[in-house]
């Protein structure tokens, strides 16, 4: 009776030890509001937050966007310094420039709008495990996009930390960035 309590112990620490965190991110190269490329490298260094939207979102993106905000705000001007937020818009055809980069930032001046093209913003989406949809069958000028609402959070190198829904409470996103910083 004791060897198989003390082999199902051993097992769960045994995988509990080689658990190996989530493969979610990795390379990938979009465009800043200025035109020019953006890749992760530009990331080393801070503790990163991704988010994927639209400015046209009428409800969702508008919340999380202002939820990681106010989780920001409780940090001192350094530790916010030692963040960086990165809006990816899913939506290229209406979000592109400044105005994509004006909209993240009337959330927090940390915040960056950045997109790409349709093959680029493809291949992020993918490697962050998320999801979107564009339906233009109804009005292809005003259209709704499907899409996961997810803030991941990144470690100074890139690796995956956490993640948080839209309506994730922002004491949750300040304890765990409060325990990287």
């Amino acid at each position: 009776m004791l060897v198989p309590l003390v082999a199902a112990v051993f097992a769960f620490f045994l995988i509990a030890k080689t658990e190996e965190p989530p493969a979610i991110g990795g390379p990938f190269e979009l465009v800043m509001a200025d035109g020019s490329a953006i890749t992760e490298k530009a990331l080393d260094g801070y503790f990163t937050f991704i988010y994927f939207g639209y400015t046209a979102c009428p409800d969702v993106c508008p919340t999380s966007l202002a939820t990681l905000s106010s989780a920001l705000d409780a940090f001192s001007k350094d530790d916010q310094q030692k963040t960086q937020t990165l809006f990816v818009s899913v939506d290229p055809d209406r979000d592109h420039g400044e105005d994509l980069d004006d909209y993240a930032k009337t959330f927090h001046e940390t915040f960056m709008g950045v997109t790409g093209s349709r093959a680029q913003i493809d291949q992020m989406v993918a490697a962050y495990k998320s999801y979107y949809k564009i339906d233009k069958s109804d009005d292809p000028d005003l259209y709704p996009v499907d899409h996961a609402s997810i803030i991941y959070l990144m470690d100074r190198n890139g690796r995956y930390v956490s993640h948080f829904t839209h309506n994730a409470p922002p004491e949750r996103i300040q304890k765990k960035l409060q325990e990287l910083l």
